[in-house]
């Protein structure tokens, strides 16, 4: 390219750089913003990063508790003029502020870790409903499905405990048998078998409820430990909150704890005469 070319480009770059400015100038004198006053509010938050400095302490939260712990706070940094003084008050608000961040999220843990245990016993519900619908079409994975939590022991056990007031009451048929059939992980559509309504087979039928009964109590004290250790994982995992909220409650701890001590710092350089941070 030789000079004239460069003259020529520099000058057509600089003629767009014109227009452009004028142009921005024309648009910004047409544009008044928002004109409601939600729009004005909202555009007042444009340059807001995160809302820790609007957790402030309520003055409806003043009571004579609230100020001797103030006092206490302000005496302990020990301020020698009135820049360190209020510079000791920033501090204390700094203080107040951090105090209901984490209170706001011990709260919040709390309320995680009880969904948690809500959650856990809800899943577990649903699989026992979803075992019972298999218990006569498909007794074994039925079976096996409650065998695998608390949960499903014991409705398994109300299951025979049902069946064994039946025997009691002489109310054995052909339903109850295929019913206990289905607890013994069998195929309920066997024609007959030894749970059959022939009364010489109600005896049978009690020794299988007694049978079942035992095998079910053992893997329910066999589950509980693997029920509190899923449990204990599940409480674990609820502490952290991984969330977009999580994160930004721990940015609100960390910036709380920053200007907490920036406070503090500055109250030490007013008391040695020095100019704030």
């Amino acid at each position: 390219m030789n000079v004239d070319e460069r003259v020529q480009s520099e000058a057509a770059r600089r003629a767009a750089s014109d227009w452009q400015v004028r142009k921005n100038r024309e648009n910004a004198e047409r544009s008044t913003g928002p004109t409601s006053e939600q729009g004005k509010m909202r555009s007042r938050e444009n340059a807001t990063k995160h809302g820790f400095r609007k957790i402030i302490v309520s003055p409806g939260e003043t009571s004579p508790e609230i100020e001797a712990e103030r006092e206490r706070f302000v005496d302990a940094l020990m301020p020698c003029n009135d820049e360190a003084l209020a510079y000791a008050d920033l501090a204390y608000q700094a203080k107040r502020r951090l105090m209901l961040i984490y209170d706001a999220d011990d709260a919040g843990r709390a309320e995680r870790m009880k969904n948690a245990t809500i959650r856990l016993i809800e899943e577990r519900s649903a699989e026992v409903k979803r075992a019972e619908e298999l218990l006569v079409d498909d007794p074994y994975l039925a079976t096996a499905l409650l065998a695998s939590t608390q949960r499903g022991c014991e409705r398994v056990l109300e299951i025979l405990a049902d069946l064994e007031e039946r025997l009691e009451r002489n109310d054995w048929d052909e339903t109850a048998a295929r019913l206990l059939r289905a607890c013994s992980g069998r195929r309920a559509n066997i024609s007959r078998s030894r749970f059959d309504v022939d009364p010489a087979m109600i005896q049978a039928a009690r020794e299988e409820v007694e049978r079942l009964r035992e095998l079910y109590i053992e893997q329910f004290d066999e589950n509980e430990a693997e029920e509190a250790e899923t449990l204990r994982i599940r409480i674990q995992m609820a502490k952290v909150d991984l969330t977009q909220s999580g994160r930004l409650m721990h940015r609100y701890q960390r910036d709380g704890m920053r200007d907490l001590l920036k406070m503090i710092t500055n109250v030490r350089l007013c008391n040695e005469g020095k100019p704030p941070k």
